[in-house]
C-alpha cells in the first residue's frame, strides 16, 4: 500500500522571515506567480512607490498598458489596509487593483464584491490569498489564489480550457 505524508499549511514567515519587507521584493522577481493567479500577465513599473505620507508596495502594468496597484499583508487583511487601498487607486488613477493577504475575512470580500459591482466599469479589484505549504520535509511550495475577482472580468474568461487568458476590462464588449 502506497504512503502519504500530509500536506501542511506553513505561516509565510517560514519563508520569509521579515514579511513583506521580503516577500515584496520576492514577489516582484516572480511576477508570473500573481499573473497566474489572476490570469493577467503583468510587469513591474515601480516598487515602494511614495504616495502622500505612505507607500504603495508594487505599482505594475498590465499587458494592455493599464496601471495596476498591489498592497500585500503577510498576515490576515486588516480594514486599515483597504482604506490605503482605495487612496492608493485614486492618487495612481490605477484600473486594477489586487490586495495580496494570508487570509481575507468576510467583510473585506463583502466590500471588495461590493467594490467591483458599483465602481466604474474599467476599474477592478482582485482579493489575492497567498498560502505556504509543504509536505514533510519537502522544499516550502506557494500558492496564490484570487478569491476575488471583478464581475466583468469573471463573465469573460469563462473558459477553463484556455491556456493562456487576457483581461479584456470591464464594459469593452
Amino acid at each position: 500500500m502506497t504512503e502519504f505524508e500530509p500536506l501542511e499549511e506553513r505561516l509565510l514567515s517560514t519563508g520569509w522571515t521579515h514579511g513583506a519587507r521580503e516577500f515584496t521584493p520576492w514577489l516582484a522577481e516572480n511576477l508570473g506567480v500573481l499573473s497566474k493567479a489572476i490570469a493577467l500577465p503583468l510587469s513591474l513599473v515601480d516598487r515602494e512607490r511614495r504616495i502622500g505620507r505612505d507607500s504603495l508596495d508594487m505599482l505594475l502594468e498590465d499587458d494592455q498598458g493599464r496601471r495596476v496597484i498591489v498592497e500585500i499583508e503577510t498576515e490576515v487583511a486588516s480594514s486599515s489596509q483597504l482604506g490605503k487601498l482605495l487612496s492608493f487607486c485614486a492618487c495612481t488613477e490605477a484600473k486594477v487593483v489586487i490586495w495580496i493577504a494570508a487570509r481575507f475575512n468576510d467583510e473585506h470580500v463583502v466590500a471588495l464584491e461590493w467594490l467591483n459591482n458599483n465602481s466604474l466599469t474599467d476599474i477592478g479589484f482582485f482579493a489575492v490569498e497567498v498560502h505556504l505549504y509543504q509536505i514533510g520535509e519537502s522544499p516550502l511550495a506557494l500558492h496564490c489564489r484570487a478569491i476575488v475577482r471583478p464581475n466583468e472580468w469573471a463573465k469573460h474568461v469563462h473558459s477553463e480550457s484556455q491556456a493562456q487568458r487576457t483581461w479584456s476590462g470591464f464594459g469593452s464588449h
